[in-house]
């Protein structure tokens, strides 16, 4: 009797069949996973300077921090990039250093730092093969503070 014909032979075939298919599966993915970052990273210094001018326009409409108008943003060399654990989303942090100055309508005496250059760290995300951001701004930190910080998100080798 051939091994094949019982009902064992077959669950073992069936389970290393799976097995073999789960595994090839697993490494189609990380490929993929890999040359999407690749190509992410690549477009986000392709389209860097787009992006960061998308960036102060939206930051600067967002309104933050309170009364203080965004006057002056310099960019840092720099870029960390982390991705997503759950969402695999990729992330662009790139330092920033910006400058406001108050409102019309506010009284400067109120706010003695805003023409100061605070650093700061800019936000982009890669989602399905585009670059985009919300103006999104973190006060106070690095890149790599900001990705250290954002407990989701771990570095990817740039």
């Amino acid at each position: 009797m051939n091994w094949l014909d019982s009902a064992f032979g077959v669950t073992v075939l069936t389970v290393v069949v799976l097995g073999c298919a789960a595994l090839a599966v697993q490494l189609l993915a990380r490929r993929f996973q890999l040359r999407d970052r690749e190509r992410g990273m690549r477009e986000f210094r392709l389209r860097r300077e787009r992006l960061e001018a998308e960036f102060v326009r939206l930051a600067s409409e967002r309104g933050s921090p309170r009364d203080l108008l965004w006057r002056e943003c310099q960019w840092l060399e720099s870029v960390t990039f982390g991705r997503g654990i759950d969402s695999g989303l990729l992330t662009a942090f790139v330092g920033v250093l910006v400058r406001f100055e108050v409102a019309d309508d506010e009284d400067a005496d109120d706010y003695p730092e805003a023409a100061l250059l605070r650093e700061g760290v800019a936000l982009f995300h890669y989602r399905s093969g585009r670059w985009g951001t919300g103006g999104r701004v973190f006060f106070n930190m690095s890149p790599a503070d900001a990705l250290e910080r954002l407990t989701d998100h771990r570095p990817v080798d740039s």
